[in-house]
């Protein structure tokens, strides 16, 4: 859950007060267990959550915070 934690500090520094919204609806549609998920869920996490948070900030903004969350991934 630490790492799930680190990502939702990076998306908060772009959606502000829409963070926990989206990382729950996120969370939930992308069927991951915080407690238990392996390296491609996290992938398939970060891009819904880059996807859905496009539409909120645009999406060169919703790029470049699928590239900060990826980057903290490797």
């Amino acid at each position: 859950p630490a790492f799930l934690d680190e990502l939702k500090a990076i998306l908060k520094d772009y959606v502000g007060d829409f963070t926990d919204r989206i990382y729950q609806n996120q969370l939930k549609a992308q069927r991951i267990n915080p407690n238990e998920y392996s390296e491609e869920d996290v992938r398939r996490f970060i891009l819904a959550l880059g996807k859905a948070s496009g539409m909120i900030i645009g999406p060169s903004k919703g790029r470049e915070a699928i590239n900060k969350m990826l980057a903290k991934l490797k």
